[in-house]
């Protein structure tokens, strides 16, 4: 199952972001130090209502207290490993949990931070325009059209250096892929990959292997 953690807090949530302030309804179930796990279910006009959520067993999109006790995120992070739930995770700056590191010892989960860096855009109100519109499928849209992009530029930013000494195969990225119905793809990549000591050796394969990854993330 997919699932997206966004770790976030009343200020710079549901105060910070002008697309969710409007939710009346989100008021008194803002995740915090009493509530701090809810899972944002829709209604009939497929509107986002925010349920308590003890566990992180059902798909879906959740947002997580960012003080959260770090024995309770890791009891539930461990739960969605043994069942391989792939698991997309955004970050801020603030709160107990602000670094990629943090969460490098699972190989289902795939972070970003979403946070102003250079280069990059700030992810926090795209993730949010999702998930407050009326419109369907938010999980699904949330995964493909923000966390597979950074996944496939990362993934072949990875490609780029020959004979790495870290394989291929152990970066977060080619896990989330893998999972996303690519791996035959990057198997067959890989293979190639690991045989050649040039960049220009695979450079063609790698190519394809972009159009493959770009084109089935637009799906």
């Amino acid at each position: 199952m997919d699932k997206v953690l966004v770790f976030t807090n009343y200020d710079s949530g549901y105060q910070g972001l002008p697309n969710i302030r409007k939710k009346d309804d989100w008021y008194d179930s803002y995740p915090d130090e009493n509530n701090s796990i809810v899972i944002c279910a829709t209604n009939q006009e497929n509107e986002a209502t925010l349920q308590a959520a003890s566990n992180l067993s059902e798909e879906g999109v959740y947002l997580i207290y960012d003080k959260i006790g770090r024995s309770v995120l890791e009891k539930m992070l461990n739960e969605c490993e043994q069942t391989k739930d792939r698991l997309c995770v955004l970050i801020h700056s603030r709160g107990r949990f602000i670094s990629i590191n943090d969460f490098n010892t699972w190989e289902n989960i795939y972070t970003l931070r979403g946070i102003h860096e250079q280069g990059r855009k700030h992810l926090y109100e795209p993730v949010f325009d999702i998930i407050a519109d009326s419109r369907n499928n938010k999980l699904a849209r949330i995964v493909n059209s923000i966390f597979m992009p950074e996944a496939v530029l990362g993934f072949l930013n990875e490609c780029l250096v020959p004979k790495k000494k870290k394989t291929l195969c152990n970066t977060n990225s080619y896990h989330f892929l893998c999972k996303g119905g690519f791996e035959d793809a990057l198997a067959s990549f890989v293979k190639k990959y690991e045989s050649c000591h040039k960049l220009e050796e695979y450079r063609g394969d790698l190519e394809k292997l972009r159009d493959t990854l770009i084109k089935g993330s637009e799906k």
